[in-house]
C-alpha cells in the first residue's frame, strides 16, 4: 500500500536519491547469495521499445500511458472485478489529500469518476466487499488518522444509488490497510484491520444487514505494513501480514476460522522496511507464496517461498529503484506463471519482472507511466480483452493507465 510514502520517505534529495541509484547499480552488479532465474541471467538482453513497451522475446506489449486528473493526494488503488463475463470492472481510489474516495469505470483509453464520497477521516485504503449480505457490494474505508482523532475502518453502501455512510470502528492510530476475504460470512471475520502504531490487528465480524462489529484485538511483535488475504481456492482462510520489527522485517501467517485468528507460522528475517505485500502461488505447488517490497534507498524485491507445512523461505531478492514502495502480482503475459510490476519514488516508471515458475523473476522491462509521487499501482483488464492493463495512481493527484496487448 505504500505507507511509508505517508511518511514522506520516498521524496529525498536530489543527492540521496543519486547515491541510492548508485546503489543499485551496484547491486544489480553483485551476487545477492540467493538462487537466480535462468531467465535472469539474460535479463540485460531484454531491450524495451519505448514507443510500445515491448521487450525482446516478451510476450506482451503495453501502450503508451493515457493519465487524467482524479484528485489532490491520492494514495491506493483498488479494483472490483465484474461478476458477469465482458462486464467492465470498477475501480475505486482514496484520496487522503482531500478525504474522498472515488469510483471510476473505464471510458475510451482511461478512467472516468462516476461516483465519490466524502469520509470524516481522511482514508488511505478502499477495499470492495458485501459486509452486510444483501447481495450488493459495500465498501471498507481504512484511514490512518491522527492524535486528535484514532484510525478507523468505515463502512459504506449504495442506498438510492449513492454511497452512505453505515457506521464506523476504531481501530488505531496507523489505520493503514484493511484486507478482505473473497466473501463475507453472518458472525464470522470478513476482514482484519491493522493499525500500524499499536502494532495490532482488529479482525472485523459481519452481520446480516446490519454494520460489522469489532472482534478481540491481536497484538503483534511488529509494525503492520501490509497484509492480504489467500484468494485462492481452499486457501482463502489464509491471512499473511508483514511489517518491520526490532531490526528487520519479517512475514507473519495466521488461520482465520469463524470467529478466530490463529498464527501458524512466520518466516525468517529479511529487509529493513518493509512496505508492500502480494500473494500468490509463484512456484505452481498449489500453495501460497508472497512477495515483499522493501521501501529503502536500496530497495529489493523478495520472494518468500511456503511449503506444505507452512515453513517459509527466502529464496530470491530482486534489487530495484531507490524507494520502490508497490507492486502488484498477475499474468501479465499469459504464460501461466506469475509475473511482478512495481513503482517506485525516485522514477516515473514501472518496472516489471517475467516470472520464472519457481519463485525468481527476470527478463525485465521499463515501463513509462509519467506521473510524479507514483504511490499505487493495480492490474485491471479495462476492455475485457482477457490481457491486464496496468493502472498507477500518484500523491500529485493523477492517474495513468497503461493497455496491454499481444506481441504483433
Amino acid at each position: 500500500m505504500g505507507l511509508k510514502f505517508a511518511r514522506g520517505q520516498p521524496f529525498k534529495t536530489i543527492v540521496q536519491i543519486q547515491v541510492a541509484i548508485a546503489l543499485l547499480l551496484f547491486a544489480e552488479g553483485c551476487s545477492l547469495g540467493l538462487r537466480k532465474s535462468a531467465d535472469e541471467a539474460d535479463a540485460g538482453d531484454a531491450g524495451t521499445s519505448e514507443a510500445t513497451g515491448c521487450a525482446q522475446g516478451a510476450r506482451v506489449c503495453f501502450g503508451e500511458p493515457s493519465s487524467n486528473f482524479v484528485s489532490w493526494g491520492l494514495t491506493s488503488i483498488s479494483v472490483r472485478e465484474p461478476l458477469l463475463r465482458g462486464a467492465l470492472p470498477t475501480v475505486f481510489v482514496s484520496s487522503n489529500g482531500t478525504s474522498k474516495v472515488f469510483q471510476l469505470e473505464p471510458a475510451s483509453t482511461s478512467l472516468e469518476t462516476v461516483d465519490f464520497f466524502k469520509a470524516a477521516v481522511a482514508p488511505w485504503q478502499t477495499a470492495s466487499i458485501d459486509f452486510d449480505l444483501d447481495g450488493i457490494e459495500d465498501l471498507a474505508v481504512a484511514s490512518p488518522g491522527k492524535q486528535s482523532h484514532l484510525g478507523e475502518v468505515s463502512f459504506w453502501n449504495r442506498v438510492s444509488e449513492r454511497w452512505s455512510l453505515a457506521g464506523s470502528l476504531t481501530i488505531g492510530l496507523g489505520t493503514y490497510s484493511v484486507g478482505t476475504r473473497n466473501s463475507a460470512t453472518a458472525e464470522a471475520v470478513f476482514a482484519i484491520a491493522a493499525s500500524y502504531d499499536a502494532q495490532s490487528l482488529v479482525p472485523l465480524i459481519a452481520h446480516k444487514g446490519a454494520v460489522p462489529t469489532a472482534g478481540t484485538s491481536i497484538s503483534l511483535d511488529l509494525k503492520p505494513t501490509a497484509l492480504a488475504f489467500g484468494k485462492v481456492t481452499g486457501q482463502e482462510n489464509r491471512l499473511y501480514v508483514i511489517g518491520d520489527g526490532s531490526n528487520h522485517g519479517k512475514l507473519v501467517e495466521f488461520e482465520v476460522q469463524d470467529r478466530s485468528v490463529t498464527k501458524i507460522s512466520k518466516s525468517p528475517e529479511f529487509g529493513h522496511s518493509l512496505n508492500d505485500l502480494r500473494v500468490g502461488d509463484l512456484n505452481n505447488d498449489s500453495m501460497l507464496d508472497a512477495i515483499a517490497i522493501d521501501d529503502s534507498a536500496a530497495s529489493s524485491l523478495y520472494s518468500l517461498i511456503s511449503d506444505a507445512n507452512h515453513n517459509w523461505t527466502v529464496a530470491y531478492q530482486l534489487p530495484l529503484p531507490a524507494y520502490s514502495h508497490a507492486g502488484v502480482l498477475d499474468d501479465f503475459d499469459r504464460d501461466g506463471l506469475l509475473d511482478v510490476a512495481v513503482i517506485s519514488g525516485s522514477t516515473n516508471t514501472i518496472r516489471m519482472c517475467f516470472g520464472d515458475g519457481h519463485g525468481a523473476f527476470g527478463k525485465c522491462l521499463e515501463l513509462l507511466h509519467g506521473l510524479e509521487q507514483a504511490t499505487n499501482i493495480a492490474s485491471v483488464d479495462l476492455n475485457s480483452d482477457n490481457w491486464k492493463d496496468l493502472a498507477v495512481v500518484s500523491f500529485e493527484g493523477k492517474m495513468a493507465v497503461l493497455h496491454a496487448h499481444a506481441v504483433e
